[in-house]
């Protein structure tokens, strides 16, 4: 006798699974997401201020304090490389009368191979720190002091920490969407520190060509 044919047609066990896979991958990106925002609320609740989602990006924002100075903390996507950067961003405003720029980059591991035998262009005092950092500025006598002990400490610990210091602005980013507050804060602790050094320090007077020259140093050397 010829077997009797099942219930369902084979190809529905195949489109069950899909479902299953799909809707299994639905619900992670939701729990994810959902995740990202509980840590990014409490992060603006640090901040004294509220995160919100920017209408035209869909991406996670926050406007606040901190130690006195206006905070920022964005998901953004930096375009500056062929490949686009997905990474978060938090930032201070502050004083900069004597105009000092500055940018720095951990290196990738293939980056410290590569170049472990090259003398780094700025000493900072530190051997081990200049040779995991890129670092440029238009004042590099002046770096040693910003770069204390606890700053260069807490930058080490981060493979893909990135910190640029503008002529009014300074900022630290990481790859990706930060989920964690304790490693948020402890890098605005950072930028903190060296912008409260940088206000203190005596103004010095720069030509506009000078000062878009000098803002062109961060893209041409980290």
């Amino acid at each position: 006798m010829p077997a009797k044919a099942g219930i369902f047609p084979p190809f529905v066990g195949v489109i069950l699974f899909l479902v299953v896979i799909v809707g299994s991958v639905y619900l992670y990106i939701l729990w994810r997401d959902k995740s990202a925002r509980i840590i990014w609320d409490r992060m603006a609740k640090e901040l004294s201020g509220k995160c919100e989602v920017d209408a035209k990006t869909k991406k996670l924002k926050v406007k606040g304090q901190f130690e006195g100075f206006n905070a920022f903390l964005v998901q953004d996507v930096g375009h500056e490389d062929a490949i686009p950067y997905p990474h978060t961003r938090g930032s201070l405003n502050l004083r900069n009368p004597a105009m000092v720029i500055m940018g720095m980059r951990h290196k990738s591991m293939l980056e410290e191979v590569q170049t472990r035998k090259e003398a780094s262009e700025i000493d900072t005092g530190d051997t081990e720190f200049d040779k995991l950092f890129f670092v440029v500025s238009n004042v590099p006598e002046i770096l040693p002091p910003l770069l204390g002990d606890t700053v260069r400490k807490s930058l080490r610990k981060y493979h893909d920490v990135e910190v640029y210091l503008r002529a009014s602005r300074i900022e630290w980013r990481r790859a990706g969407l930060m989920r964690s507050t304790n490693e948020m804060m402890e890098l605005y602790k950072v930028i903190f520190e060296i912008g409260r050094l940088v206000e203190a320090l005596p103004p010095r007077t720069v030509t506009l060509t000078q000062k878009m020259a000098d803002e062109a140093l961060i893209e041409k050397g980290v």
